[in-house]
């Protein structure tokens, strides 16, 4: 759900569900291919390096508090 956001439907494994959706989607094509193609902007190499490059900070950061 939190990689999906309202980019998607996230849907209960019930099979009613799945068929609500399945009309849903073909409703709302245009807006969820929109939304999708936002979302996927979020979840470059780039911003990956960079939320990964901070992680490690932090990780550093703690340890070397730790042995002070």
């Amino acid at each position: 759900p939190e990689v999906v956001s309202d980019a998607g439907l996230v849907l209960p494994l019930e099979e009613s569900a799945w068929a609500d959706a399945l009309n849903e989607v073909g409703r709302r094509r245009a807006e969820l291919i929109s939304r999708g193609q936002m979302r996927s902007a979020q979840f470059t190499s780039a911003k990956s390096a960079e939320d990964l490059c901070v992680a490690y900070d932090a990780a550093l950061t703690l340890s070397r508090a730790g042995r002070q």
